[in-house]
C-alpha cells in the first residue's frame, strides 16, 4: 500500500476552499480538478513518500523533488538514500539507478536495460 503525501500537495493547491469538495459530486470534482490541471504550466514541489513494505512489515519513506512541465514532461529525483531519477517526455519514461550503474527504458510497457 503506498501513501503518496505528493497528493494532498494537490489537493490542496487545487482546492482555495475546502468546502467546494463537499458541495460536488465526483463529475464535478473531476471537471474541476481538470479545470485546474489545465491552467498549471509548470510545476515544482518537494515530495515525501512513505511505502508500506510487507515482506519488512515495515514503511519506507523517501523523498526528493517533482519537476512537471507541459506538456507530458516530468522528472522525479529522489534524494539519498534511495538516489534515483525518473523521467518521462510522455512517450518514454527513463529511470536512472546510480547505484545500479543502468538507465531503464520504459516504452509501451516495454523494458530494456541501456548500460550496465
Amino acid at each position: 500500500m503506498k501513501r503518496v503525501f505528493l497528493s494532498m500537495f494537490f489537493i490542496m493547491l487545487i482546492f482555495s476552499n475546502i468546502n467546494i469538495v463537499f458541495a460536488m459530486d465526483i463529475d464535478e470534482l473531476a471537471e474541476h480538478i481538470n479545470d485546474k490541471y489545465e491552467k498549471i504550466e509548470d510545476l515544482k514541489a518537494d515530495f515525501i513518500q512513505i511505502q508500506y513494505i510487507a515482506m519488512l512489515d515495515d514503511d519506507m519513506e523517501s523523498s526528493g523533488q517533482l519537476k512537471l512541465k507541459k506538456p507530458n514532461k516530468i522528472l522525479l529525483a529522489y534524494d539519498p538514500p534511495v538516489e534515483a531519477l525518473t523521467i518521462s517526455n510522455g512517450t518514454i519514461m527513463w529511470m536512472y539507478v546510480p547505484a545500479n550503474e543502468q538507465v531503464l527504458q520504459y516504452a509501451k510497457l516495454v523494458c530494456k536495460t541501456l548500460g550496465g
